[in-house]
């Protein structure tokens, strides 16, 4: 019994350690605007941490073809700075019937992640416009609300924090070391897909550490 629980905290440590390689490999993809190998390696570290860290089966089958749809619109966006309606919108319909059939949590905690996450995008977008700068494309907009669908309003608004976080960051170091100009675009896919990876795997226990925090104080 003692084997099997070293041995478990093994394989999470090993995981866990992938999944920070495959952050690392999905930044420096993103900086380089490099596709292949680093997203083949990121897609099939992102596949066994959600095999490992994702423990409802039914979940799990969601999360799969997610995966791939993020890395496909990822490569996208890095290539063609684009992510295509047709990818997005069928998505949107297959997770909208799916989620009426399989969920963890209200119907109405969907629906409303949907909204949240188009939503705070095309607002910011609608505001960048208003100020004359560069407004967030449409694309971003309609991923988010994909992810919002899938993942609940509480998740979306962590893949929200978190692909923020990780596209301004890089885009400072960037600047920094002068890869890129201030006007320069950079495609926010990657980090949003990146993010939503975070969120999906490690967001729950995110949110139960920071109410607990809360409690304590």
């Amino acid at each position: 019994m003692e084997y099997l629980c070293w041995l478990n905290r093994f394989l999470r440590f090993a995981v866990g350690a992938s999944f920070i390689v495959e952050t690392v490999i999905v930044i420096v993809a993103a900086a380089a605007e490099s596709t292949v190998p680093s997203f083949t390696l990121a897609t099939g570290i992102s596949f066994a941490a959600a095999t490992y860290f994702v423990a409802d089966s039914r979940e799990l089958w969601l999360i799969y073809p997610l995966i791939s749809i993020l890395v496909i619109l990822s490569v996208s966006d890095l290539k063609y700075r684009l992510l295509p309606n047709k990818i997005i919108l069928p998505a949107m319909g297959l997770y909208l019937a799916v989620r009426l059939w399989i969920h963890e949590l209200p119907i109405w905690e969907y629906l409303l992640g949907f909204l949240v996450g188009g939503g705070v995008l095309f607002l910011v977008s609608y505001a960048s416009v208003r100020l004359g700068k560069s407004a967030m494309g449409g694309g971003d907009i309609k991923l988010m609300a994909l992810l919002g669908l899938v993942m609940g309003v509480k998740l979306i608004l962590l893949t929200l924090a978190f692909s923020s976080f990780i596209g301004c960051l890089i885009g400072l170091l960037m600047i920094g070391v002068g890869r890129l100009k201030r006007e320069s675009f950079i495609p926010f896919g990657p980090f949003i897909a990146l993010g939503a990876m975070i969120a999906l795997l490690f967001g729950n226990h995110l949110l139960v550490w920071y109410w607990n925090l809360f409690a304590i104080i």
